[in-house]
């Protein structure tokens, strides 16, 4: 049985899932697009944010008020596949990924 510590090293070496999110109002189709290392924790991340009222988007944490949790869906639109090489930085690759997402709606869509 692996130890408290192997299982942290573990948990640390395994990949996990990064890319680009869309949080969606579905009242009137706006959409926040951001992108993440860590697509699991992300939304909750921001679901803390906007239900504390400090998310750094003014726009989305006002219609996040007026129409409440279940106003909104929290979507993955893109993942980054990590490459082999270990330790490397995709902090680039996400800022494009995540500019190419953008780039796709009309900026009225858009927060």
């Amino acid at each position: 049985m692996p130890t408290k510590k192997e299982l942290i090293r573990q948990y640390k070496d395994t990949p996990r899932p990064m890319g680009v999110f869309q949080i969606k109002n579905l009242k009137n189709g706006k959409m926040f697009i951001g992108r993440s290392t860590d697509l699991q924790f992300v939304f909750n991340g921001q679901k803390v944010r906007l239900r504390s009222g400090r998310h750094m988007n003014e726009g989305l944490q006002d219609d996040f008020h007026r129409f409440g949790e279940n106003g909104f869906s929290f979507d993955v639109l893109d993942v980054l596949k990590p490459k082999d090489e270990p330790g490397c930085d995709y902090t680039e690759d996400l800022k494009t990924l995540e500019k190419i997402w953008r780039d796709s709606f009309k900026p009225e869509e858009l927060y």
